[in-house]
């Protein structure tokens, strides 16, 4: 649902006819089936006016606007405060309204003098880790190598695909990462979808330590120190934690706006581990570390990104988390 305020004669219904509707599909009665619905404040006063209740005016009014493409509403809390109850009640009432509103619409669209400020655009995401490669069973750090999957990462990945998360999945685009696992992950999980290769979205590049395991570079003073860092420095001739979550961050941003320009009701992403950790540390309001978003093979992460304060809620893990890289995170 898109709802546009603003004050009066401020272009709300003209955006909302840019927006493909016709006169004829708007409609000022809630009880209508129109698609787009206006002054929604009035029908909080017509209500007040036989039921002087706030709670039970929005507990009536919010079922019947949520399910319209467009509400539009007027704002009515400017101004000199009313003297008499019935005004200032149905001001409250109507502003309330609007914010429940405002939190369950996947845009929100301010109208000031004609012109639109985009307050709110939902974008759903869903990020998918790579399947099985042999560096992943060999516990290398393998971010920057191109390798293909293993035998166990197609047979992963096969299993994967007759999930909900994928099999009900009717995307007609995926956003890749340019590297070879990833894209041969989307080939089996989303076999129909046309993949969109998004430079940036790439793993790590481990610089010196790539292709090594941990405990082949246990006397490796360079890497004791990335170690002791958090690994947040600076891996020889490689990227450092910062450097890479910069350039996964405006990979995805890109992802997200291209999808949004397509026409998507949904951004999938296939990457890495390392671009669902940077995506999540980074956009997700929580406590919890960078390594704690790390997620097993073939997990899908399903979230909410706003692209207007491009922050990322409502996070669900199609699948379990990994320990696999929580040594460094107690580090």
């Amino acid at each position: 649902m898109i709802l546009i305020t603003g004050p009066i004669a401020s272009g709300k219904r003209t955006y909302a006819k840019k927006l493909g509707y016709t006169a004829e599909q708007m409609s000022a009665d809630v009880h209508s089936d129109s698609p787009v619905i206006y002054d929604v404040q009035e029908a909080v006063r017509a209500f007040l006016a036989e039921t002087p209740d706030k709670q039970a005016a929005i507990d009536e009014l919010m079922p019947l606007l949520l399910s319209r493409d467009v509400v539009i509403a007027t704002e009515v809390g400017s101004g000199v405060i009313p003297l008499e109850y019935s005004d200032r009640l149905f001001r409250e009432t109507a502003g309330r309204l609007t914010n429940e509103l405002a939190q369950h619409a996947d845009e929100v669209i301010r109208m000031v003098w004609g012109i639109p400020q985009t307050l709110k655009r939902i974008m759903h995401v869903t990020l998918v880790r790579h399947g099985k490669t042999q560096g992943n069973l060999e516990k290398r750090y393998n971010g920057s190598t191109d390798e293909p999957l293993c035998g166990e990462g197609v047979e992963c990945a096969r299993e994967a695909s007759v999930h909900d998360v994928f099999a009900k999945c009717e995307t007609p685009v995926v956003f890749v990462s340019p590297l070879l696992r990833a894209r041969q992950t989307a080939s089996i999980l989303y076999p129909r979808a046309r993949q969109v290769i998004v430079d940036g979205l790439q793993e790590m590049d481990f610089g010196d330590f790539e292709g090594r395991t941990a405990c082949e570079m246990i006397n490796d003073d360079a890497y004791i120190e990335w170690v002791n860092s958090g690994a947040e420095g600076v891996c020889p001739n490689g990227e450092s934690r910062a450097i890479f979550q910069d350039r996964v961050i405006r990979a995805f941003k890109s992802a997200v706006t291209q999808a949004y320009e397509m026409g998507l009701s949904e951004c999938i992403v296939v990457g890495h581990g390392g671009t669902i950790m940077c995506v999540m540390d980074a956009l997700v309001d929580s406590t919890k570390s960078y390594f704690e978003w790390h997620v097993q093979n073939c997990v899908a992460v399903k979230a909410r990104c706003d692209m207007a304060s491009w922050t990322v809620s409502d996070v669900n893990i199609e699948g379990s988390m990994s320990d696999s890289l929580m040594h460094l995170a107690s580090k």
